[in-house]
């Protein structure tokens, strides 16, 4: 269904089946986010890329044009994007809660989906409830969902790259 192995510039490759991520942004505020998350998950070999809510339509951010790329898909509802993920991905949302573990000493599952919420309402916490595991970045604030979005896939490229 999804390419898992696609050559990179200077030998970079995406993680291949037994390691995979999927991004899937939930009811997104800003589009430009949008374009970001998108542009950013492929830079760092995301497998797919899902968004519910407002449907988006490509953003200046998106240079890449990701769509050419790599499956991007756009769902009406939480539980449908949730349908769609592959067998065996865990459900890793991006929110500080009682539940998360801080981003320094969270272990990324090798097949994964990263949830991301708005800036405003966050991940519904019936995710939270659901997932196989939350990560947070502790902060004094609240980070926009695009560069929160970018630290989780690079901690992710540098925790698992050679694993």
């Amino acid at each position: 269904m999804f390419s898992f192995l696609r050559k990179r510039p200077s030998g970079f490759k995406v993680l291949d089946n037994d390691k995979y991520f999927g991004i899937l942004i939930q009811n997104p505020k800003n589009k430009y986010n949008v374009g970001t998350i998108l542009r950013t998950a492929h830079n760092f070999g995301a497998s797919f890329v899902f968004t519910t809510g407002e449907e988006y339509v490509r953003q200046p951010g998106d240079v890449n044009h990701v769509e050419k790329h790599i499956p991007f898909m756009h769902f009406d509802s939480i539980d449908d994007a949730l349908k769609a993920i592959p067998r065996k991905c865990k459900l890793v949302v991006v929110k500080q809660s009682k539940k998360s573990v801080d981003l320094i000493t969270a272990q990324h599952p090798k097949r994964a989906i990263y949830v991301f919420g708005n800036e405003l309402t966050g991940v519904e916490q019936s995710l939270v409830n659901r997932a196989n595991l939350a990560i947070s970045i502790n902060t004094i604030g609240c980070m926009n969902v695009a560069v929160t979005a970018g630290i989780i896939m690079y901690d992710r490229f540098l925790k698992l790259k050679g694993k």
